[in-house]
């Protein structure tokens, strides 16, 4: 059928997608997460599901069935060729340096940013990385590894964004 951006199935895709990033880069950045974290933050953030209007029936009733729902579902996927064309377009070392731009204010980050594709890479699931044939940055995986663990000792106020020490700011001012 046609595409339509409101239909709550693939809306919960989206959310889905989201979720399970969050939990990704969580434990890549900060540390791994017990099963039962897991099950936690998947129960706690169910509820933004109804607010995008997703049936609750749709919805998997926990974790472990999230986590079939997400491989039955990569597995499902096809990349096009369409898709390869604008993830390489993405990774082009001139956009990724208007990324890092847009997102400076600390040295480490932009580094980190202009790696964005390695970290891509290592975070798809294989049959995906597979088929956008990004193996290119399979050879990068090495210089990632390297920079996580000098990242996490790096004193916190270097390694955030000024986007991110606004955000925190105006938390601090609405308490």
């Amino acid at each position: 059928g046609a595409y339509h951006a409101n239909d709550p199935r693939l809306l919960f895709w989206v959310l889905a997608t989201i979720w399970d990033s969050g939990l990704v880069a969580y434990e890549e950045f900060v540390r791994p997460l017990h099963r039962g974290e897991k099950e936690q933050y998947y129960e706690e953030t169910k509820w933004i599901a109804r607010l995008m209007g997703v049936q609750e029936t749709w919805v998997p009733t926990n974790y472990h069935e999230f986590q079939e729902y997400m491989r039955t579902t990569t597995e499902s996927l096809r990349v096009t060729h369409e898709a390869r064309q604008m993830a390489s377009q993405l990774f082009e070392k001139s956009n990724l340096k208007t990324f890092s731009k847009a997102v400076t204010g600390s040295s480490v980050f932009n580094l980190l940013a202009q790696q964005y594709p390695v970290y891509v890479v290592r975070t798809l699931p294989e049959s995906l990385r597979k088929q956008y044939r990004l193996h290119r940055y399979e050879k990068q995986k090495n210089f990632w590894w390297t920079m996580e663990m000098v990242y996490r000792k790096i004193p916190l106020r270097w390694r955030q964004s000024r986007g991110h020490k606004r955000a925190m700011r105006r938390l601090r001012i609405t308490k």
